[in-house]
């Protein structure tokens, strides 16, 4: 077992033992929670950085996350789920040269089933690489080779579907999400982002 899957799989079994079922909505006013987590883009699809001969990873990629998400119940027990996400530290590409950003926002239904949050909705994904510039010496057939690094910044966002689910014991709830990227295209992917949060108001 990975590290972050004993991570979250700890995390889960904690909120579970502190569930109370039959008092869950009476206990979980909060309508914002702050969060941390880890953000796989674009699973199994990303260069293993740890090998050199090119191979992918589930994993590959992955980077810390902070997250905020909303609960605001205006039906019963359906309400809106907003998400705002962001890898605060980026990601480096294998020469170092360059630094990956991930911002998704997503707009989501949200339906209570006691402790379990089930979630789907629209959402767009800001990226951006940011060149370090200065000089990297990497492998160049048989010898080696001094090599320019951009120093510029580039951006481009994406449109995606979140589909959701998430674990409740009063103010603390540990979530996974799949952005589905190009659904219906022979280019889809698929994105994780998991994250443990605690409610402030």
């Amino acid at each position: 077992m990975r590290a972050w899957q004993f991570w979250l799989a700890s995390i889960f079994l904690f909120l579970v033992s502190l569930q109370d079922p039959a008092h869950a909505a009476a206990s979980d006013s909060s309508k914002l929670y702050l969060g941390a987590g880890a953000y796989i883009p674009y699973v199994g699809r990303l260069t293993n950085t740890s090998k050199s001969d090119g191979s992918t990873s589930f994993t590959s990629g992955t980077m810390a996350a902070l997250s905020v998400t909303g609960q605001f119940k205006f039906y019963k027990n359906i309400g809106l789920s907003p998400l705002l996400a962001y890898t605060l530290f980026g990601h480096k590409s294998n020469d170092g040269g360059e630094k990956s950003y991930y911002l998704p926002i997503a707009f989501r239904l949200n339906r209570r089933f006691k402790m379990l949050d089930l979630r789907a909705g629209p959402g767009v994904l800001f990226y951006s690489v940011k060149g370090s510039g200065g000089t990297a010496t990497l492998s160049n057939g048989g010898s080696t080779s001094v090599f320019a690094l951009p120093s510029s910044t580039a951006s481009a966002h994406f449109y995606f579907i979140d589909l959701g689910m998430g674990v409740v014991a009063r103010r603390l709830r540990v979530d996974l999400d799949g952005l589905v990227s190009g659904a219906l295209s022979k280019r889809r992917a698929v994105s994780l982002l998991a994250s443990a949060s605690f409610g402030f108001f």
